[in-house]
């Protein structure tokens, strides 16, 4: 006897259907792609370049197109195959970008990452609109790719963004995410994009290699501009991948406001072997200087991270104590 599946249940079990596999899974079965659009399309990772489309999830499925009327397919296991197509190379990047998002009204995606020009918005089928968690433009300015994602995802738990093509930092998408990236390159214009105005609390900064008065602009802000107490920059290059360099110039630099470590400051992953110090900002609060290793462990990266003093979280203690006393001998 055959197990009939009704409409409402089989859309719950397509919706939640792994990205890649759900693909595979619509494109063979004519009834399915009828609905198919109709239904929240859920999505972990979602790379779209200016000739390649990749969905990534449990599994995987990827298309890149040639100039010679080829499309490669890759699977997650990194099978692959090859077609070939009898139209242009923009008119069947469109229709396979078409086919794949297009005509959908909900699509939620973790991670979304831009690569290519502004010239990859062209591929993206009418009305096209992502509401995501986390956004990357590796190129090109990221204001060109904004369009594609739905208001309602602001602000972004986090954005990574490249300064090519980038006139400012003055953005309400950038000023409000969680945790932002920027990464410089060796055309990027440092002292128009004001990196040491940035107020978001959590920010890394990538170099090819780290400039000396960009670190140092941002010590003296923070000691003029309170930041709030857990406050973190790290910086990090793509070249040396070290920064024990970087943190003994800062030393010398700043040999006139540095203070002694204190063990109660040592922090998780801290490279001991590096100078480390900190500068006090008020009585309440400083900025620890350090170097940590890298989440992948195959570099380091300098941190700024703004901390209560100690001194001032046992005065506020003690306070609290006696003000205890006072009202129990009351």
């Amino acid at each position: 006897m055959h197990i009939v599946i009704s409409y409402p249940a089989l859309r719950s079990v397509i919706e939640f259907l792994d990205a890649a596999k759900r693909q595979h899974f619509t494109a063979r079965c004519p009834s399915l792609r009828l609905v198919d659009r109709t239904i929240p399309l859920h999505v972990e990772n979602l790379n779209i370049g200016e000739f390649y489309l990749e969905i990534i999830g449990k599994s995987q499925f990827s298309a890149q197109f040639f100039i010679n009327q080829q499309v490669s397919f890759r699977d997650k296991n990194n099978g692959r195959r090859t077609a070939r197509f009898d139209m242009e190379q923009k008119e069947a990047i469109k229709k396979f970008y078409d086919f794949c998002l297009g005509g959908r009204s909900e699509i939620y995606v973790n991670h979304v990452s831009f690569g290519g020009s502004s010239l990859t918005m062209g591929n993206l089928p009418a009305n096209f609109s992502l509401t995501v968690n986390k956004f990357l433009a590796s190129h090109g300015n990221f204001e060109s790719f904004l369009p594609a994602i739905n208001p309602i995802s602001y602000p972004l738990y986090s954005v990574e963004i490249s300064t090519t093509d980038v006139l400012s930092l003055n953005h309400p998408v950038l000023h409000t995410a969680q945790n932002l990236t920027i990464i410089t390159n060796q055309d990027t214009d440092h002292e128009h994009l004001l990196i040491d105005k940035i107020r978001n609390k959590n920010v890394s900064i990538g170099y090819e290699f780290i400039i000396l008065v960009d670190l140092l602009e941002i010590i003296e802000d923070w000691m003029f501009c309170k930041r709030e107490i857990g406050t973190t920059f790290t910086f990090f290059e793509d070249f040396r991948n070290d920064v024990s360099r970087t943190l003994n110039q800062l030393y010398e630099e700043l040999h006139d406001c540095r203070k002694e470590w204190k063990e109660e400051d040592n922090q998780e992953h801290m490279i001991r072997e590096y100078r480390h110090f900190f500068i006090k900002i008020d009585e309440a609060s400083k900025i620890l200087v350090y170097g940590e290793k890298t989440q992948e462990g195959t570099g380091s990266r300098v941190v700024f991270k703004v901390v209560a003093m100690t001194d001032a979280v046992e005065d506020v203690e003690m306070e609290a104590d006696n003000m205890e006393v006072d009202y129990m001998e009351e």
